[in-house]
């Protein structure tokens, strides 16, 4: 390993912390959210979805936020274990997205607006799994 990481490496870390921490805070506020609280930006038919996600694709979110705010802290820390728990991360972003597009019609509900963000995490999730591979892989995580 080398003693110093690279200025890009803080950059991509530090980003990797501050997304999945802002995942951490919009998983709360979904999981504390009320019909109440939620009509103030929602239509009926989207509050209905949000407060009938089963269960095991709430807990797939919480994985994915969970692994990925673990895996940015072993991430900035240099630890080798951040792989494992990006892939956790990626696994769960999966199996939310089987529920809100094969299972659950997110995109009927919520329309085309759902695509941009959902790829987003995705892209942001698959990177992470690879940059982190690839440390790993040269010795720079341990």
């Amino acid at each position: 390993m080398s003693t110093k990481a690279s200025t890009s490496f803080w950059i991509i870390a530090g980003g990797a912390l501050l997304w999945n921490a802002l995942g951490m805070v919009i998983y709360y506020q979904q999981m504390t959210a009320t019909p109440l609280s939620l009509a103030a930006n929602y239509s009926p038919a989207e509050i209905q979805y949000m407060l009938s996600i089963p269960a095991w694709a709430n807990g797939a979110q919480g994985l994915a936020v969970t692994a990925g705010l673990l895996g940015s802290i072993a991430l900035l820390l240099r630890k080798s274990f951040a792989t494992v728990l990006f892939g956790l991360s990626l696994a769960g972003i999966l199996a939310q997205n089987v529920y809100g597009f094969f299972i659950g019609d997110a995109m009927g509900t919520f329309g085309a607006a759902v695509l941009p963000i959902t790829i987003t995490v995705l892209l942001i999730a698959v990177g992470l799994v690879y940059y982190s591979m690839r440390l790993k892989k040269s010795g720079e995580l341990t």
